[in-house]
């Protein structure tokens, strides 16, 4: 609904709330005057409605008037229509000249309706106006809000693709001495994971789909550059729709998959795997991360790796508040997990997670 249909409205109802006034205040007049309720109310609905409509054609015809102005404009031109009304009324009502006997109550009733309907019409019209100035102020609000936690979206993904990208070039630095060939290898394989993300980098959503492609392509680069010392598992148990559908930020899961390594599987001595499971579990998208590394370590937090996961937890509070969960843990088996539960209705196009 645009604007002029939105002041149209209010128009209409501020008519027809001056109606039931003028119905109101012929009723007191009938009690307060002789004369039948008809004549009562032909005479306060003419002042009534010729206020409402002359504010409204003054406003309309000259915009630049404020509303005080508007009104008083309106409710002289109203004063004029409605006493005329008023007189030819009590002369048919009064056709032996007694309405000069009645000019008191001309003058009464004139005053009365106008200044009820002045004040009634102002008020009920500031309202509205109020009304429609806070509805506004909130959709600017959110509008602000929504750019802010975008803003605040991309600035976290500027930080994590980098990091990514710079921990594999320094890989391929370390290997070139050491192992050409593979380096070249591991070279290629980052080539063909940047092309892949090309098409989502300028995106603020994936689908699940080119999420666990993304995170194959990642996984990939790890175990060409550690060998046999490492191997990863992924189980989807969603079908093809849902992974289609389900729109996550890029590059959410793949920092927790990367602290895994980095902490867990890098520092193990002998073999290590990565296992990454994505399921529903109620109305929940539960994605784990779960490895058989050295486990949880008390310097983690200040190893300089941090980033990762904090922003994680950031980029969840950002676009989901008080409704997804990030958890890290260590079972009795010695593996530790990387849990995140978000909620199934905030991941999706339409919602604009």
């Amino acid at each position: 609904m645009n604007q002029k249909r939105l002041e149209l409205r209010d128009w209409l109802v501020g008519l027809a709330k001056t109606i039931l006034l003028c119905s109101l205040v012929a009723l007191v007049t009938k009690i307060l005057w002789s004369g039948p309720y008809l004549m009562h109310l032909s005479i306060s609905l003419v002042y009534g409605g010729s206020t409402v409509v002359a504010i409204y054609l003054v406003a309309k015809f000259w915009p630049r008037l404020s509303v005080l102005q508007a009104s008083l404009i309106g409710s002289a031109i109203a004063l004029i229509l409605g006493s005329l009304n008023l007189i030819n009324t009590l002369k048919n009502q009064y056709p032996n000249g007694e309405i000069l006997t009645q000019l008191n109550i001309i003058l009464g009733i004139s005053i009365l309706i106008n200044v009820l309907v002045f004040l009634f019409f102002y008020i009920n019209h500031y309202r509205l106006r109020a009304e429609r100035s806070l509805q506004q102020a909130k959709v600017t609000q959110a509008e602000m809000e929504r750019n802010l936690m975008l803003s605040q979206l991309q600035q976290l993904q500027s930080q994590m693709e980098p990091h990514f990208l710079f921990n594999t070039l320094a890989n391929i630095d370390a290997l070139i001495d050491s192992n050409p060939s593979l380096a070249r290898h591991l070279l290629l394989q980052l080539n063909d994971l940047l092309r892949a993300t090309l098409k989502n980098n300028s995106q603020a959503l994936i689908s699940l789909t080119d999420e666990v492609a993304l995170l194959n392509a990642y996984l990939q680069i790890q175990q060409v550059r550690l060998g046999d010392r490492f191997h990863y598992h992924i189980e989807c148990n969603l079908d093809s729709l849902q992974q289609s559908t389900i729109m996550l930020p890029p590059f959410l899961i793949q920092p927790v998959v990367e602290n895994a390594i980095i902490h867990g599987i890098e520092p193990k001595n002998n073999q290590g795997e990565v296992s990454i499971g994505f399921s529903v579990k109620g109305d929940c998208l539960l994605v784990s991360v779960q490895d058989n590394g050295v486990g949880l370590r008390s310097d983690m937090v200040n190893s300089g790796h941090g980033i990762g996961l904090a922003n994680v937890r950031q980029r969840l509070e950002v676009l989901m508040p008080n409704a997804a969960e990030f958890t890290l843990y260590q079972t009795t088996a010695n593996k530790t997990v990387a849990e995140l539960s978000m909620p199934l209705d905030k991941l999706n196009a339409q919602h604009g997670v």
